[in-house]
């Protein structure tokens, strides 16, 4: 066998001596590649099996922090393979960010299409006409004539399928508006972060009823005047600072750039 352990015997001054000698071992050589063809995927690797080896199982099966940053991790701690292989992994999840985005939008303009097939049966002319004849009175209505009778059976025929039409109206002027509120966050994203998310709970306390448009423009408001309190006080910090130099200087104040802090504009002032 080549990759046994040999044993040689030999005789030193009369004393017999036994060495067993180990076989160089190129690791290389027992690494079990992959035909050329195979990139591995995401979903290959998640499936691997590391059961095999107790040390790297027990590494994936938890998610670790306080790790270097990852051009140092690939700079320094993978080899080469390592990096192809990450390479790989990357290039197949930006593929499938990109075919579950484009599925994701096929999927909503589907539901948007299938959203304005029912509202325009729902609110069509025949059904307003039904939802009118519904709501008639037939007291007092002799259907004892044809006349009568027919307009007896139309209001109730228009009653029966009212009462069954009114849940998919409301069910769909509900999604409609869910709808309108998501486009309004598309179109408006900066709603999603903690500053306007603070204002429009503010908003909505105190009035549930306001419009996502109106409590928008109102939250919009609230921050823009934040803003203007915020730069008007770096201003009379500024000045109170200047003030206060032992310089007694004339400083032009338009000339000073804004947002600097009071430290920042004394600074400056003393460049010059």
């Amino acid at each position: 066998m080549p990759n046994e352990n040999t044993t040689t015997t030999s005789t030193v001054g009369g004393t017999t001596v036994t060495t067993e000698t180990t076989p160089t071992v190129d690791l290389k050589a027992k690494v079990e590649l992959v035909d050329d063809k195979t990139t591995f995927t995401m979903d290959q690797f998640l499936e691997a099996d590391f059961s095999n080896d107790s040390e790297i199982d027990a590494i994936f099966k938890q998610e670790h922090k306080n790790l270097p940053a990852f051009q140092e991790i690939v700079k320094r701690h993978t080899t080469p393979e390592g990096r192809k292989l990450i390479a790989n992994l990357r290039s197949d999840y930006s593929r499938k960010t990109q075919e579950l985005a484009a599925a994701t939008k096929r999927l909503e303009e589907e539901r948007l299409a299938f959203q304005k097939e029912r509202e325009l049966i729902i609110n069509s002319e025949f059904n307003k006409r039904n939802a009118q004849l519904a709501t008639e009175d037939v007291t007092g209505l002799d259907i004892y004539t044809d006349e009568g009778m027919k307009k007896y059976l139309d209001v109730e025929m228009a009653k029966r399928l009212e009462e069954q039409i009114k849940p998919l109206r409301e069910k769909a002027a509900s999604e409609a508006k869910i709808l309108a509120v998501e486009k309004f966050i598309v179109e408006h994203p900066e709603i999603k972060t903690e500053a306007y998310k603070q204002k429009l709970m503010a908003i909505y306390e105190k009035n549930p009823n306001v419009e996502l448009d109106t409590a928008f423009l109102m939250a919009k408001g609230m921050l823009a005047d934040e803003v203007k309190i915020t730069e008007a006080n770096k201003k009379t910090e500024t000045r109170n600072y200047i003030k206060e130099t032992p310089t007694g200087r004339q400083v032009d104040l338009t000339a000073i750039p804004a947002g600097l802090s009071a430290r920042q504009v004394a600074q400056m002032l003393a460049k010059k």
